[in-house]
């Protein structure tokens, strides 16, 4: 026997090769925001269970912007002068208040 790889062996490495390149194909095809730190995890740490799964994750974050405006982090738009919500009434000055008691 040679120490050539036998076709077979090939045939038999080729599924591993291809699972554990789930998340270098993920994140090309999704483009997610970390596509470089993915790939690099995959290549280089795919072959820990903790670097897989690193890897998978980082391919798999969302590629959904944020419509404008909607950032968790800002204070919403002010209201225009003098909005109020529907159904607020504001307090009465202190002097139109009525009194307690006859007058």
């Amino acid at each position: 026997m040679g120490d050539a790889l036998a076709p077979w062996h090939v045939l038999i490495l080729l599924p591993f090769i291809a699972i554990y390149l789930v998340p270098t194909v993920v994140a090309l095809v999704r483009k997610p925001p970390h596509l470089t730190a993915a790939i690099v995890v995959n290549l280089f740490l795919g072959w820990t269970l903790i670097g897989w799964v690193v890897a998978l994750v980082l391919a798999v974050q969302s590629t959904r912007k944020t419509p404008a405006g909607l950032e968790p982090w800002r204070t919403p738009p002010q209201q225009a002068p003098g909005w109020q919500p529907q159904g607020w009434q504001p307090e009465p000055p202190a002097d139109t208040r009525p009194k307690d008691g006859p007058q």
